[in-house]
């Protein structure tokens, strides 16, 4: 580890001998999100997918030094998709990187630009480093290296720490009243009150290096909403993409080495890309951020928004179906033959989506909404019906959502409800598999005999069914009279357990309540009456489909 406070001569021999290697903008970044990886220190609102997808197709090659860290990277996604908690994480990790002496950063002494030390060096200096310098040094800092320091030896570096609150290496953007809003906010501007004291606007003394550009030197530089500025506030980035460096008022060019990440939504890009902006458009990565498909991922998000002492009110699978509910709406009608619903279930471990998939529909602050007004109400139980009730009144109520659009989402809400009847019946195969072993192996040797009348007259199996399950015990040298319930494939367990369900049909009740629900309350499932009562009909209306 080296002084925090130091001369630039003592800072070149350091990078000479090794003890320490300077990091670039992006080469800090990629580090420091390689650093909270390791750590855990992934926050569980940030979408791994998604971070994966901007590592592999931007920051990684951009670390690396090739032509894509020339590119300002631009998340494009709808409203509540997880842009911002992305781009506030990047920010963290890098605020904590900085502490590390693997990610220690120097500037020259109190620099408002948090200024790199080495561009201070001659060309001579610079040939004989290990590592690539490019740029030109400040006006400011020209002056001071002229007038107060006079050789580069003795220029003063200190290492400072990434802050988002200090506005040192992160800075921030946002689009204003375009009326008033200039470009000042980005690159500062002219200090008048000093030009008395300087005696002309162009001394670089003269000049507050107060803009986001010079905050998020070193650094970040997060556009928020970026497209919806104005295109002339967009201009100063043309030089800082792509050459680095930027222009200020009576100033020659600032060098400037920053990561630019922008996000926006689809309609605004859409206006950029009609008014013709070509030239920024060109030095722009866009990476799709869509809304989550993933029930687990989902529902990791909404825990995170549920007090703890409501989480031990939550029915069975009341985040999932909610979860379920919202997910729905944003998936693209299947035309391959799949249900929406066996969609769901196969994005469930986040399997590559369809094109266009995700980018339209309800975003989780609908479901947040749900949650906040549902868990303060005094419930024993936060029941399915309790959550999907206020998520359809909150729809029917809101005016930004089309009729049209109500009913779709409406009837994704059914089929949320349908989801959540088929996880209790999932549940009670397992409970059956677990506690019934010997009533399942005896229905076994009963439905695999010669004749297969039972699974043949419940359950239709044709002679090409037969056939083909006989063919697979005969690869597997198994004689069908000697096979055990344990044996059977995944898709004849299933046919064996629909025969155990129907041989309870009557004495429904009885059965739940003796065996089923110790299972549940073992489980540590909140059951009520209403869940029971449920769970019942459920239950009758699978039967029905085989009656």
């Amino acid at each position: 580890m080296i002084e925090p406070n130091l001369s630039l001569e003592e800072y070149v021999q350091y990078i000479m001998e090794g003890t320490h290697r300077p990091l670039k903008a992006h080469e800090l970044l990629y580090h420091a999100v390689q650093f909270a990886i390791k750590n855990d220190k992934v926050p569980l609102n940030v979408d791994r997918h998604l971070l994966n997808k901007v590592l592999e197709q931007y920051l990684i090659p951009a670390s690396q030094g090739y032509d894509i860290q020339k590119r300002m990277l631009i998340l494009v996604g709808p409203p509540g998709s997880g842009k911002s908690s992305l781009v506030h994480f990047l920010k963290k990790a890098l605020e904590t990187y900085s502490y590390t002496d693997q990610g220690a950063v120097f500037r020259i002494s109190g620099c408002p630009m948090q200024e790199d030390p080495l561009l201070a060096l001659p060309q001579d200096m610079r040939e004989q480093l290990p590592i690539q310098v490019e740029g030109s040094l400040s006006p400011y800092n020209h002056y001071r290296l002229m007038k107060e320091w006079k050789s580069w030896r003795n220029v003063p570096i200190e290492r400072f720490y990434i802050s988002e609150v200090d506005r040192k290496g992160v800075g921030t953007f946002f689009p204003a009243d375009p009326y008033s809003q200039d470009t000042s906010d980005l690159v500062g501007s002219i200090d008048y009150a000093t030009i008395t004291k300087y005696g002309s606007p162009s001394d670089p003394r003269a000049y507050r290096y107060d803009g986001e550009f010079q905050a998020a030197n070193r650094g970040i530089l997060e556009l928020q909403e970026v497209f919806k500025c104005e295109p002339k506030l967009l201009y100063p980035f043309l030089s800082l993409a792509e050459e680095k460096q930027y222009k200020i008022s009576r100033q020659s060019l600032i060098s400037a080495d920053q990561v630019v990440i922008g996000h926006t939504n689809e309609p605004d890009l859409q206006r950029i890309v009609q008014l013709n902006q070509t030239a920024i458009l060109n030095r722009m990565v866009f990476i799709k951020v869509p809304y989550l498909l993933s029930i687990d991922h989902e529902v990791s998000m909404y825990r995170n928004k549920v007090l703890d002492k409501d989480k031990e009110r939550l029915g069975f699978k009341a985040l999932d179906t909610l979860a379920a509910a919202l997910i729905l709406t944003r998936m693209k009608k299947p035309t391959d033959g799949m249900t929406k619903l066996e969609k769901l279930e196969k994005y469930r471990n986040r399997v590559t989506i369809g094109d266009g998939e995700g980018m339209l529909g309800l975003d989780p602050r609908y479901a947040f909404h749900v949650l906040s007004i549902v868990c303060a109400k005094n419930l024993n139980i936060i029941e399915v019906n309790d959550l999907l009730d206020e998520l359809k009144r909150i729809i029917l109520q809101d005016y930004r959502i089309l009729e049209e659009q109500k009913e779709t989402y409406l009837y994704n809400i059914q089929l949320a409800y349908k989801y959540y009847d088929h996880e209790w019946l999932k549940l009670i195969k397992n409970i059956i598999e677990k506690t019934s072993h010997d009533e399942l192996q005896e229905l076994t040797k009963i439905s695999l005999s010669k004749n297969m009348t039972k699974l043949h007259n419940v359950l239709g199996i044709d002679e090409s069914n037969l056939d083909h399950f006989l063919s697979i015990c005969d690869k597997l040298s198994l004689d069908v009279n000697e096979l055990t319930y344990d044996d059977l494939p995944e898709r004849v367990k299933d046919m064996i357990l629909d025969l155990f369900i129907l041989s309870q049909r009557h004495y429904l009740d009885e059965w739940i309540e003796n065996s089923i629900l110790p299972q549940l309350l073992n489980l540590k499932i909140n059951v009520s009456h209403t869940i029971n009562l449920h769970l019942i009909k459920v239950i009758e209306n699978y039967i029905s489909r085989y009656l």
